[in-house]
């Protein structure tokens, strides 16, 4: 893997760097320093190698993570030339001021999350990391979601998910991911928990990312569907 990205280093300039989490939001994060050892659960990961591989292909890629901060992940796309921008979607997605108490129901506000939140323009990513948010939030703005996402990514770019195909009994705590290497991820839980709204299967995966005739699926021992599409 080391070598990559060496045509990178070879041009002898220096990529640059975007942790960009939005701070005029008031979205604060925390940068976490990788550990002589992780502190946490580390499990396999078959497709982040493959995510990395198709990067190394493009001219000066542009990624957008879509989980919280992590500094070591951070600094290792930027070792690899790749820029990045970091937006803590269900961060964000559990703000109150995009939920509305509508006759005795939280509803939630899309056309005002739309507009505040994923404010890109069209085709600036070669690669999306949406981690496992597809669980945390409603099937019907998983759909908008997705459209956004797509409006956003180049052709030839890339998306990659992990998703749940089995629901727990009650809340759940959202992960935070952090790179380990290329090949594993350690599993951070934060102190926030939420009920999945919906469990994925291939089938599901399939139907909600119709622009994305190529697909990868591997389902890993643990009850995560990762999942690694092209945008064609």
């Amino acid at each position: 893997m080391k070598n990559l990205f060496d045509r990178f280093r070879q041009t002898g300039e220096a990529p640059s760097k975007t942790p960009a989490a939005s701070p005029s939001r008031g979205r604060a994060a925390e940068f976490d320093r990788p550990a002589s050892k992780p502190a946490n659960p580390v499990f396999p990961t078959k497709v982040f190698r493959e995510f990395i591989e198709m990067l190394s292909r493009k001219d000066r890629p542009v990624i957008l993570d879509l989980g919280a901060l992590i500094g070591s992940n951070v600094e290792y796309f930027f070792n690899l030339g790749v820029k990045v921008h970091v937006e803590d979607l269900v961060g964000s997605y559990q703000n109150h001021r995009y939920w509305n108490l509508v006759e005795g129901q939280m509803l939630f506000d899309e056309p005002r999350f739309l507009e505040e939140n994923l404010m890109y323009p069209a085709s600036t990513f070669d690669g999306v990391i949406v981690w496992d948010l597809l669980n945390f939030i409603e099937p019907k703005f998983a759909r908008s979601f997705v459209q956004r996402i797509t409006l956003m990514t180049k052709l030839g770019g890339g998306v990659l998910a992990f998703v749940h195909t089995q629901n727990p009994q009650g809340p759940t705590p959202i992960n935070k991911y952090r790179l380990v290497d290329d090949s594993s991820l350690e599993y951070i839980p934060s102190e926030a928990s939420l009920e999945f709204k919906k469990t994925y299967q291939t089938r599901d995966i399939t139907q909600l990312f119709v622009d994305y005739p190529g697909m990868k699926f591997h389902l890993l021992k643990h009850n995560i569907l990762e999942v690694l599409l092209k945008k064609e």
